[in-house]
């Protein structure tokens, strides 16, 4: 009995320690990949690429909540035979919906070209190419957290993202990078990565999983991601609005040294990273097993793993915002605007953290429109206070703007977690 439980005990803290090491390495690598391409692109280039990047995560983060997060969530319930042709079948759907966007965003590249004088045909036609593996990439990382090979996923994020950084590397050197190149060197890691991945779930998938249960995952996914759709776009025009902001009101030089700053605030990634991709399937087993007392003693406890670890590298960020910028940039960033960023985009991600174990017991409890709601309230907030903040303080009231919101969107989040828990049932 007690060899029994040293053992689950062992693999328990094994599986913690590669989820935490993969997304450590993840963060490292696309936070020196980002880091060197902003010291060493001028400005403008950046802040065009910094706009890209930011179109095609918006991408990502709907297929996410479209397709990934219930994936995860339904997946981590089912047994294991289930478990391969319920895979089956989100590969399918995944595929699908991967090249039908990579498709579009093709076609709206030719027709700009032909419309529009000026329009930045080869950027989109290289970013339409290049989010095709990107999103089936990071549909195979979740189902690798899902059915909880954290080991695989660091194996596979060691190719695509090491390759990644590789990539960029090499093109700075030989002085050969624009926009087009560096979202091209980022495509064609995924795309390796993509196929490392099919070989690592060889004999895992299902490959031709039967009518029904394809369309059963298909209606359950989109009963579930309808309202994390919603949200997500919500989220993206208002708690993640500013960067859109800073583009269309300030312009792409302010959006440069705007997103130039944010990715110092990347060392948090390794915590937040490991959360989101980690804790969910806990989340629904925890509530599947012990109901709404199970669930409110795993919120407890993923409170604590996101705030103080968070706390701790914020902290230098607040206190010598200019010895941190100056460190990280050898004097490109450290103007007063830019140290007023750090400071306050530090305290609103961290904010931010305290909310993501109510967002994620939301979900185990199979209540996503409760996650709409506090987005809903992010984009008004965005869109009334926040452009209000931009248009009369400039880049200072942007991130005045963003802890204002993070408050607001927490008190939100708290209230419609207590009333779900006070009227569920089991």
């Amino acid at each position: 009995m007690i060899m029994t439980l040293i053992r689950q005990l062992i693999l328990r803290f094994s599986e913690v320690n590669w989820a935490f090491a993969d997304q450590l390495f993840v963060s490292v690598a696309n936070f020196a990949t980002m880091f060197v391409l902003a010291r060493y692109m001028d400005v403008t280039s950046f802040g065009v690429f910094s706009l890209t990047y930011t179109a095609i995560l918006l991408v990502i983060s709907l297929q996410n909540a479209l397709l990934n997060q219930p994936f995860s969530i339904l997946g981590a319930k089912l047994s294991a035979s289930e478990f391969r042709e319920f895979l089956g079948a989100m590969t399918r759907l995944q595929m699908f919906g991967a090249l039908l966007i990579g498709s579009m965003s093709v076609l709206v590249g030719l027709a700009g070209r032909v419309l529009v004088p000026g329009f930045p045909d080869t950027l989109l036609v290289v970013t339409s190419f290049s989010i095709v593996p990107w999103m089936i990439h990071e549909f195979i990382r979740r189902a690798m957290y899902t059915r909880s090979d954290s080991k695989s996923a660091f194996q596979n994020g060691v190719v695509a993202y090491g390759l990644q950084l590789v990539s960029v590397v090499v093109l700075l050197s030989a002085d050969q990078m624009t926009s087009e190149l560096a979202i091209a060197a980022l495509g064609m890691s995924s795309l390796v990565a993509v196929a490392f991945g099919f070989y690592q779930f060889r004999g895992s998938i299902q490959t031709w999983p039967s009518k029904q249960t394809v369309v059963k995952t298909w209606i359950d996914s989109w009963n579930m991601g309808r309202w994390l759709v919603a949200s997500d776009i919500a989220r993206w025009f208002g708690t993640n609005g500013h960067g859109w902001l800073v583009a269309g009101v300030l312009g792409a030089e302010a959006l440069g040294m705007y997103r130039a700053v944010l990715l110092v605030l990347n060392l948090l990634n390794p915590i937040r990273q490991t959360v989101m991709n980690y804790f969910p399937p806990r989340a629904s087993r925890s509530y599947k097993a012990e109901g709404r007392v199970g669930l409110n003693r795993w919120v407890k406890r993923t409170f604590a793993v996101c705030t103080l670890p968070s706390l701790v590298i914020i902290t230098p960020m607040v206190i010598f915002p200019e010895s941190v910028l100056r460190l990280a940039y050898a004097g490109k960033f450290t103007s007063a605007d830019a140290q007023w960023v750090l400071v306050w985009a530090a305290i609103a991600q961290w904010i931010g953290t305290t909310r993501m174990p109510l967002d994620m017991a939301m979900l185990a409890m199979g209540r996503p429109r409760g996650l709409f709601l506090t987005n809903v309230v992010a984009m008004v907030f965005l869109l009334t206070v926040g452009l209000l903040f931009v248009y009369t303080m400039g880049i200072k009231g942007v991130v005045l703007s963003q802890v204002g919101l993070g408050l607001a969107t927490l008190i939100v989040s708290g209230l419609l977690y207590v009333k779900a828990v006070s009227v569920d049932t089991m």
